[in-house]
């Protein structure tokens, strides 16, 4: 990584021999539960090393499915701007999913945030 990369030591993508591929998906899910940004931030380090190990399977949209956990419309805009910029036509139905996931949750935060804040500091 150059110095000018905001993560210039990312997290190594385990070695097959060490973690099997199909396992690696439960590992991107356990860092998302705790840290979605830097489960995010995983995916696009590794994105070629992904695309040759899944491409053409069933695992490869469950990478992308981490970037649906996000909630703001400027999540949804960098995540469609990654996927431009990589395009992969096999994905473009999950990109899609994951672009509306990120939407509708961002809407809802919209709509009901103030409402939850109000409804917190009550209790």
């Amino acid at each position: 990584k150059s110095e000018s990369d905001p993560n210039p030591n990312p997290i190594p993508i385990p070695n097959p021999n060490q973690v099997r591929n199909q396992d690696v998906i439960y590992l991107l899910r356990g860092v998302q539960a705790s840290g979605i940004r830097l489960a995010w931030q995983f995916v696009r380090d590794h994105w070629s090393t992904f695309l040759e190990r899944y491409a053409g399977g069933m695992l490869l949209p469950h990478v992308v499915k981490v970037a649906g956990g996000f909630s703001s419309e400027a999540d949804a805009e960098a995540v469609l701007a990654f996927f431009v910029e990589h395009p992969t036509k096999e994905l473009e139905k999950t990109v899609a999913q994951a672009v509306e996931a990120i939407r509708a949750q961002a809407s809802w935060r919209v709509r009901d945030d103030a409402g939850v804040k109000a409804w917190a500091a009550s209790r």
